[in-house]
């Protein structure tokens, strides 16, 4: 178990803790968001609000503090995971709360494109919809300290 720098602590021996990396995923989704919408980093929770009205969210980066939870397969393989169930969380509250699909995806505007996540070189890639081309792309974060 590691512990980091901001009190939290992670099973796996990855850099980014739960805390960093709903606070990291909260900034990236920021610009994209439809207006009216927000999301906040709370701890290891993501809370999405629209208009002030709190829509759920998702606290699976605190899957990253869990001793009970069962880390198969290398530190990069688990933050991604954790990352992918984070932004689908996230995605589904800001689709209930605007009543529509988000992001957009051009001349389909009623599918919800899969959250993807993938470390590489010690940088967490984030998009919506197909690796290679994507509808929304997240700006990267350093999985190092």
């Amino acid at each position: 178990m590691s512990t980091h720098t901001d009190g939290s602590r992670t099973v796996c021996p990855t850099a980014v803790s739960s805390h960093r990396l709903a606070a990291e995923l909260a900034a990236a989704l920021s610009p994209y968001l439809p207006r009216g919408v927000s999301v906040h980093a709370v701890g290891a929770d993501l809370h999405v609000e629209r208009d002030g009205v709190s829509w759920a969210g998702s606290g699976a980066p605190a899957i990253l503090d869990d001793p009970a939870e069962p880390a198969l397969g290398d530190a990069d393989a688990l933050l991604e995971r954790v990352t992918r169930a984070t932004l689908s969380g996230v995605q589904d509250a800001i689709a209930r709360s605007t009543g529509a699909a988000w992001p957009v995806v051009p001349g389909e505007p009623s599918t919800m494109p899969e959250p993807g996540a993938r470390v590489v070189d010690g940088v967490l890639h984030t998009w919506f919809g197909g690796a290679a081309d994507p509808v929304l792309r997240l700006h990267p974060i350093s999985t190092s300290g």
